[in-house]
């Protein structure tokens, strides 16, 4: 199959998914209570169906939107990213100074930051094993002959965490809330061959981890939208035909209990609101879930006003023998304080990172 044919096949099956949540009345309380940031209205928010509309538009329009989504950031930030003009030449300028000079450009200083702190865990093995796949055209930083962006940095320091502690634990099903483009899931995979994971994201998402995962793994099954449509239950016998399942947020509770034995969320569990906290957290399969493997910060202001923050006592973290936890030495400075001129960054100060914390356990049975 072409490389077009893959991103069309995919993109109308996006058109079909959207349109099939948007008319069904089954959902208009999900999308209702689904609100993206928004530079496009008056009050910097959208629905889920007026923010998909735009995105749809866009892929619809140009298939280099899929193609390459890592590139231009549309889906998902990461560092360095699309850099044009001055800005491309100014990075470049710092690129090829000394060691302490570049770290002036505050995006060099955190790739710098992030692969010496990999160095310093005798972990540049791992990244020199497991480089930055290029799909998603993703604009690379390149250290002692190794390719990697500041998001990748931290996909190696989390499949470092599974070998560590959760590889002899017998863990066969992973669901990833918030999966994504599903990069951890990639490296996962790759490195434990028999692992079957669901991806469970907004479609959107959904559709650049199908184009990501059927470009790196072309022989792996992949149930999608339109494998899962007409099913009540994905059951056990569902999981073990596929490799992957990509589920719609939508249906998480089409997931039967005890089909899952490890449930991983990364920076998403606080960036939520309350609604799709207590959907996914209520659920019978993160309920059933034998391990829980958690990166988010302790706290952070609530997505919705009136709403209380959800911060790490919302966990119930009691329910879980602990396997590790730790404040992750990865986030230990804060890049964003800087100030531009025509642009470009002409100054900026490390802060210290709000405190993220790493969790991994085991779930206590009565």
């Amino acid at each position: 199959m072409s490389d077009n044919q893959i991103e069309n096949n995919i993109i109308s099956e996006l058109n079909r998914q959207v349109n099939y949540f948007i008319k069904s009345n089954k959902y208009q309380d999900d999308i209702k209570n689904t609100k993206f940031s928004s530079i496009r209205t008056i009050n910097k928010t959208e629905i889920w169906s007026e923010w998909s509309h735009n995105i749809l538009q866009d892929m619809n329009n140009n298939i280099d939107v899929l193609k390459s989504f890592r590139k231009n950031n549309y889906f998902i930030t990461d560092v360095p990213g699309d850099m044009r003009g001055l800005k491309k030449i100014f990075y470049n300028f710092f690129s090829i100074m000394p060691s302490k000079l570049k770290k002036y450009h505050p995006k060099i200083c955190m790739l710098e930051d992030f692969f010496d702190f990999l160095k310093s865990k005798n972990l540049l093995s791992l990244l020199a094993r497991n480089p930055s796949s290029k799909i998603g055209n993703p604009e690379l930083y390149i250290k002692e002959n190794m390719i990697f962006t500041h998001r990748w940095i931290r996909h190696i320091w989390l499949l470092n965490l599974y070998n560590k502690f959760l590889n002899n634990k017998n863990v066969q099903v992973i669901m990833d809330i918030g999966s994504n483009f599903g990069a951890l899931a990639y490296l996962l995979k790759k490195n434990n061959p028999k692992l079957k994971f669901i991806l469970v994201d907004f479609p959107e998402a959904l559709s650049t981890a199908h184009y990501f995962i059927k470009k790196e793994f072309s022989k792996a099954n992949i149930a999608s939208f339109d494998d899962l449509k007409d099913l009540e239950k994905i059951d056990e016998s569902i999981i073990k035909k596929n490799d992957f399942i990509l589920l719609p947020c939508f249906w998480i509770e089409k997931l039967e209990k005890n089909t899952v034995d490890l449930t991983i969320n990364i920076a998403s569990f606080n960036e939520m609101n309350r609604f799709w906290f207590s959907k996914y957290t209520n659920s019978e399969v993160y309920q059933s879930s034998k391990f829980i493997f958690l990166m988010n910060r302790f706290s952070r202001p609530a997505i919705e006003e009136n709403e209380k923050p959800i911060d790490i006592l919302d966990l119930k973290l009691n329910n879980f023998k602990k396997i590790h936890f730790d404040i992750s030495e990865l986030y230990k400075w804060d890049y964003t304080h800087r100030s531009y001129l025509l642009g470009l960054p002409v100054f900026f100060k490390k802060n210290v990172h709000p405190p993220v914390y790493e969790f991994i356990g085991e779930r206590k049975y009565d």
